[in-house]
Parts: C-alpha cells; structure tokens; sequence
C-alpha cells in the first residue's frame, strides 16, 4: 500500500464556507507543487494540528475516511466534534493528509479490496498512537484508552528516567526522543 503526504495545509475557518476556501486553496497549492487535484475525493487519513505561538505544531486529531476526505470533513461540521478545536487561541490549524495513492502517485478514490481498509485502519491506529506520544489530550476516542495503557520503556507512553539498559538501547536503535 503506498500513502503520500501532503500538508500541513491551514484552514482558517471551520465552516462550509471555510472548508469550501481550504478545499480551493489545497488543489492550488498541489497544482503549484505538481501534486494529483482533488486531494478532497482521496481516501486515507488526515491529522489536525494546532500551530501554536513558538510554531510547534501540535496534533490534535487523526480521522481517516474511505469515503472523500471533503466528504468526511462536512461530516465532522455536522457533528460540531471538532468546532472546540477552533475555538481554542492558537496561532492556526493546519491539515496534514496522508493519502492512499497507486504506484504511479494517482490518487485512490475508492477501496477496491478489503486490504486497503485494513492499511487505512492501521495507519489510523499508529498515527494515533504517535500522536498520543506529543499530545496526552488527543480528541480522539477511538483506540486511545488502548493506546494510552500501552507502556513500552523505550519505545512508547515511558519516561527516559525509568529506562534501564535494554530500554534505553531500544530507543536508541529507535531514535525515539523524548522532551
């Protein structure tokens, strides 16, 4: 299964309008780039990031879709789940789209096999599990319980202070750096 990622793209306003605007400026940006349009009928999964005041970008939500990510956007406006996000004062929220493409770089519009379901499902899963790593308050619901009670010295949900030596190897080997 081959992904590309595009992003972070910003996305000023969480509106229809709003998305509307990011869905625009996003097929531009990739035109500019040389990247496939219609990024919004691609299928995979997406990270929202809040950029923060010293230009860290923290994480604050993984989604995936099968479906269009324009698609599942407009889902996520009518559920009003994400609109917290946006109201929080940060400098902007950008969108980084991890997207499922075919060997030639073209955009997957939709699941031709059970196989691509389950990449997207994992991909999903280990992003969250990343993103966990640099935000302990990850909107997410889904697998999160799971992933936070997961404890992997060197490696995952761990503090450098409790590695012993094989721990501390691990990470080593993994270049897991923690703050």
């Amino acid at each position: 299964m081959n992904f590309s990622t595009f992003g972070p793209f910003p996305l000023q306003e969480w509106s229809k309008k709003g998305l509307r605007e990011f869905w625009l400026n996003t097929d531009r940006v990739q035109a500019e780039l040389g990247y496939p349009p219609n990024l919004d009928r691609g299928i995979g999964v997406y990270i929202l990031v809040a950029e923060l005041r010293s230009g860290e970008l923290v994480p604050w939500y993984v989604g995936k879709t099968d479906k269009g990510f324009g698609i599942r956007f407009r889902q996520h406006l009518a559920g009003r789940k994400l609109a917290p996000l946006f109201e929080m004062k940060v400098v902007a929220i950008r969108v980084f789209v991890i997207a499922l493409v075919t060997s030639a770089g073209k955009l997957k519009r939709k699941l031709s096999a059970a196989g691509f379901v389950r990449s997207i499902d994992r991909l999903e899963f280990a992003l969250i599990g990343s993103c966990l790593e640099k935000n302990k308050n990850l909107i997410n619901t889904k697998e999160k319980v799971f992933q936070k009670g997961l404890h992997v010295p060197g490696y995952l949900n761990s503090e450098p202070k409790n590695y012993d030596e094989s721990a501390q190897q691990l990470a080593k080997m993994l270049e897991v750096r923690r703050k």
